[in-house]
């Protein structure tokens, strides 16, 4: 079987200039029905259309790019917000673009394999055997502890989000992830430039977008602007140029490569959003050590890049550069913990408020938690990732999770070491990095998951499976020993 069957057509059709145009224009669109209009119907109209678009389209590609930039929250624009849903059920419960996201794309891939039989293979889905045999447990362990119209109605909203695991992951090949990312990658360039504008302008370029109206995505203090929405696009493709740094297989130049690489860090860095923060210096310098110790990176090369960070700081105006100074002056707080200080100087209540609020009843169930119940579902927290995995799964559902991820990372430095520029080591990094989120900052991995945190450890997945599928191709091709599919039946 070769590669050329994990291609499409419209993969090499698209132009990412032209490509982000038409996602500026469509943002631009809905700016106009959700904050100039600013009336349900008519924003159940704009996302609808949308994902009939979506779901009818062959374009995958620019679809998918599309819809991962919208739930991303680009700017702060489309942020989760209670009184802001396109489809109201109750003045507290109603249904977001976000929660329609999942099920749209499980829809998706529906017409999808039946149009695509030959789907890439999944390398790594027999690590998630345990996993989804514990959510089968839980979904069933649950109904021991009761459910109500809220609970129900919860389990609706993340199951789906789960469920894109089973399709994602090989849902793209190896040359439709490249085009994929190049769109991806020129919208955060410009995401970051416009992040930088509004911090000039003391949030008043956003506000043309919305109307007047103050994004949620955004937070605004005294002397520091902190844009959080669109931070899981600034690291996915901090991930992804490293990743294509490392295995230099994409036909992307390196100086691309580096913008998009540093521009998102700064995005990041930016966001004075602590767990974020230190997930991004780990990635960064643990890339450089990687790289070092297997001398594909040499001292003149780090050199440049430190003395290039050094320019571009020096070079930034006066309110980007307080904006950064203040943003790691949030950061040093972290030090504070080891003092003993759980509310971070004040400035953060996930240990001694949230963590312990969400396990209020965990002694009622400290083995394998209430499972998907209304008990789960009436405490669950996001913002405190690994105390709500215990919530749900108790203590063998975190140990289910943290040794699931365990293993995929020992398994992609392993996997990485059969073959130089392989690349894989960047996800493993990433995985650890990922972890770092989870535990400071809010939940990424668990049994609970919102679209945006499943929708991209998927693609990170999907980027795995396409990376190894297509490495086995180029060994093949040129008569090599090695069989790295056959390696990843364990």
């Amino acid at each position: 079987m070769r590669s050329r069957n994990y291609k499409s057509i419209y993969a090499y059709n698209l132009k990412p200039g032209i490509s982000v145009l038409k996602i500026f224009l469509l943002i631009l669109v809905g700016c106009f029905f959700v904050y100039r209009l600013n009336i349900s119907l008519l924003k159940t109209f704009y996302f609808s259309l949308i994902f009939i678009l979506f779901l009818t389209s062959r374009n995958n590609v620019f679809w998918v790019a599309f819809l991962f930039i919208m739930i991303s929250s680009p700017l702060g624009l489309f942020y989760y917000r209670w009184n802001e849903w396109i489809l109201t059920l109750t003045p507290t419960v109603g249904v977001s673009f976000k929660d329609l996201y999942g099920i749209m794309f499980i829809i998706k891939a529906g017409f999808f394999i039946s149009k695509r039989p030959n789907m890439i293979p999944d390398f790594i889905k027999r690590y998630y055997k345990v996993f989804w045999i514990f959510v089968i447990f839980l979904l069933f362990w649950g109904l021991s502890f009761g459910h109500n119209a809220l609970s129900i109605f919860w389990l609706l909203k993340y199951l789906p989000s789960i469920l894109l695991f089973i399709i994602v992951p090989k849902f793209f090949g190896h040359d439709e992830l490249i085009a994929f990312n190049r769109i991806i990658f020129l919208f955060t360039v410009i995401h970051t430039m416009a992040s930088f504008i509004d911090i000039i302008t003391s949030g008043v370029f956003i506000q043309l977008f919305t109307f007047g109206k103050p994004p949620v995505g955004i937070a605004t203090q005294e002397d520091l602007i902190r844009i959080i929405g669109g931070i899981f696009l600034a690291f996915y493709s901090m991930i992804i140029g490293l990743f294509y740094l490392a295995t230099k297989q994409s036909g992307i130049k390196n100086w691309y490569l580096w913008l998009v690489v540093l521009s998102s860090w700064f995005f990041i860095l930016n966001s004075a959003t602590r767990g974020w923060m230190l997930a991004s210096i780990f990635l960064m310098f643990s890339f450089g050590v990687f790289n070092i110790v297997r001398n594909s990176l040499n001292m003149t090369t780090i050199f440049s890049l430190i003395l290039l960070i050094f320019l571009v700081y020096i070079a930034l105006p006066g309110a980007l550069k307080q904006n950064l100074n203040s943003a790691f002056n949030r950061f040093s707080t972290i030090a504070s913990i080891a003092e003993g200080d759980l509310t971070v100087e004040g400035t953060a209540y996930r240990w001694n408020v949230r963590g312990p609020h969400t396990l209020t009843r965990f002694k009622e169930s400290p083995v394998v938690g209430f499972g998907y119940s209304s008990v789960t579902f009436d405490y669950y927290d996001n913002h405190v990732g690994n105390h709500s995995l215990l919530l749900t799964g108790g203590v063998i559902g975190l140990i289910i999770v943290w040794m699931t991820v365990f293993r995929i990372i020992l398994f992609l430095f392993r996997l990485n070491g059969k073959i130089y520029e392989s690349g894989l080591f960047v996800f493993g990094l990433t995985l650890v990095a990922i972890m770092v989120i989870h535990s400071t900052s809010r939940g990424m991995i668990g049994y609970i998951m919102s679209a945006d945190s499943a929708f991209f450890l998927c693609l990170i997945f999907n980027h795995i499976n396409a990376n190894i599928l297509h490495t086995h191709h180029l060994l093949a091709k040129y008569n090599k020993p090695e069989n790295l599919v056959a390696d990843t039946d364990g």
